[in-house]
């Protein structure tokens, strides 16, 4: 099986390009980053509809996002990569004589009904490139499997990020401010995340066209920071209420499927935050 991963480099892409290699699958990274197997602007339509056109794949994995990790992007490339690059590269392979298999990257901030707030603008991006996918998969007979993908952590997960901020910041003695403490949200570890992906890719058939990855247990963010805090040896004073708000104004977001099967992601929190610590 020869798989194309788009984003393969980043802070999921790479524990799951390991998963994949792992389970004998040929695994090709595409991406701007150095490191990436095929280095390619995946601004460029033309180059990567050229690319896409003359490497023939048996599932195409796309991870490629911008926006969450770091606010100097810019809105422009927030809009190319995570709105429109998902329907451009699905456009393309659904025109091939034998058009892979493909899954996409959705993320769980995105809105699930239209007469809810955006949390920011990559939860807009994020939704239109979901949204364009489910358009094309209407008729699409090859796989398409939309992964909405929960609060990742773990090792190596970039400093702006809540899980790995906290963590920082408690490490090193320093106040944690939250604006929102009681905000509920579904951690996930990225190995449990990269496990899940995986499994999907090997069988695209067997998956359903949408499948949520995280755990299906919410957790408050005061109380994932008492446990940082905790498990760091660190006094829970450390731990702050900025009160800006009593009520959430985005939506509880927490994993469901039906049956309560949520593939491999089992990793308690307790357990995902001892062992990026000791990572």
């Amino acid at each position: 099986m020869r798989t194309l991963v788009l984003g393969g480099t980043g802070f999921i892409g790479s524990p799951l390009v390991t998963v994949l290699s792992g389970r004998g699958v040929d695994v090709v990274t595409l991406g701007r980053a150095a490191s990436a197997d095929v280095v390619l602007d995946v601004l460029d339509p033309e180059a990567l509809a050229a690319y896409l056109r003359r490497e023939p794949f048996d599932v195409v994995v796309n991870l490629a996002g911008a926006g969450l990790a770091t606010e100097s992007v810019g809105l422009h490339v927030m809009q190319e990569v995570n709105a429109l690059l998902p329907a451009r590269a699905l456009s393309v392979l659904l025109d091939l004589p034998t058009p892979p298999a493909f899954v996409h990257a959705a993320s769980s901030t995105e809105r699930q009904r239209d007469d809810e707030p955006h949390e920011s603008e990559y939860s807009r991006t994020k939704h239109d490139g979901a949204q364009a996918v489910r358009a094309l998969a209407a008729d699409a007979t090859t796989p398409i499997v939309l992964a909405r993908i929960h609060n990742t952590y773990g090792p190596d997960q970039p400093r702006t990020r809540f899980v790995a901020g906290t963590i920082g910041e408690l490490a090193a003695g320093r106040p944690v401010r939250l604006n929102y403490p009681g905000r509920v949200r579904d951690f996930v570890l990225v190995d449990d995340v990269a496990h899940s992906i995986a499994d999907v890719v090997v069988s695209p058939v067997s998956a359903p066209r949408e499948v949520e990855l995280g755990t299906g247990v919410g957790t408050a963010l005061r109380d994932l920071a008492l446990t940082v805090a905790r498990l760091l040896g660190r006094p829970a004073s450390l731990v702050e209420s900025a009160g800006l708000a009593v009520t959430d104004p985005h939506p509880y977001a927490v994993a469901q499927q039906p049956g309560g099967t949520l593939g491999t992601c089992r990793t308690t929190l307790d357990e995902g935050l001892a062992r990026t610590l000791r990572e």
